[in-house]
């Protein structure tokens, strides 16, 4: 049986060569926790999108003088936008915040600050977001930007799913999806009942965020390729020091009628707690990708 690993965002500066070799690495120090070897190569498929996501992202930004913060794009609706990245950020930064005096002063923030165009709530969250230094090197304002072109450009979105779906055929695999890989992988999987998934494992997964549910193709459902038993065809991990990863996937952050196994004992090595290095090397998440591949 084969595994299919799904990448996140910002992975353009690497070679498909070089991303592949870094997540074999971390699921081979992952497997030898347990006293594992990684499986046949050919048994590991890795489809990469960066490059496609970012040249068509680029085709559509156009740079501009003024403010940094905004879209520069006339393919893009400004206003959407920016609705999305508040209230995506808004989301992290209550659940960051320490005191209930620094949540009402957010909502109230955002309150004031909210209008036509206008930037600036988005500065203030992104701003509090590095003062609690939960961001680490990740760049938040460009990943919801990421986000917000997969989700709301059609062509870019069918670009990204192709690549991903040519990565499957007629035989039974395992997926696993990290980040913005988690969000691909699901709506692939969702629109092709046909494919054969024994289990579908997502890490570091944004999938559970407020901010997406409306543009996640609803209903959300389990897709109906995904095979093996319930709960345990779908199984998500993540850190709970991972601001991308801010919910479970459960009934009040994803509702789609079917219960999904969430793990929350990953402690993730990576600075920003997010890295695919401190998902793939964890013993645990490490053995259940190989056991449910002798399944």
């Amino acid at each position: 049986m084969k595994v299919i690993f799904v990448h996140g965002r910002d992975q353009q500066d690497q070679s498909p060569r070089q991303l592949r070799a870094n997540w074999i690495t971390a699921w081979e120090k992952g497997l030898a926790k347990s006293n594992l070897s990684l499986p046949a190569d050919n048994c590991i498929h890795i489809p990469y999108y960066a490059n496609t996501l970012i040249e068509l992202m680029q085709q559509l930004v156009e740079p501009k003088t003024g403010e940094a913060t905004r879209s520069g794009s006339d393919g893009i609706n400004e206003a959407k936008e920016l609705e999305f990245t508040t209230e995506y950020l808004k989301e992290i930064a209550e659940a960051t915040a320490n005191t209930r005096e620094e949540r009402l002063d957010i909502n109230a923030k955002v309150v004031e600050e909210r209008g036509p165009l206008n930037w600036r709530v988005v500065q203030y969250l992104a701003g509090f977001l590095d003062e609690k230094n939960v961001l680490g090197d990740y760049p938040v304002r460009a990943a919801t930007k990421d986000v917000f072109m997969y989700l709301t450009q059609n062509h870019i979105k069918e670009a990204v799913n192709c690549i991903v779906e040519d990565a499957f055929d007629a035989t039974p695999c395992v997926v696993v999806g990290h980040s913005l890989g988690s969000i691909v992988t699901y709506l692939v999987l969702k629109n092709n009942p046909s494919f054969n998934v024994k289990k579908f494992i997502t890490i570091g997964s944004p999938l559970g965020l407020t901010a997406l549910a409306d543009h996640l193709e609803p209903a959300l459902v389990m897709p109906e390729c995904i095979k093996g038993d319930a709960p345990d065809r779908w199984y998500n991990a993540y850190d709970e020091r991972d601001f991308v990863a801010l919910h479970p996937l459960d009934r009040r952050h994803f509702n789609n009628g079917f219960d999904i196994v969430n793990s929350t004992h990953v402690k993730n090595h990576t600075d920003n707690r997010h890295g695919i290095a401190g998902y793939l090397d964890d013993e645990v998440i490490a053995k259940i990708i190989y056991d449910a591949m002798q399944d």
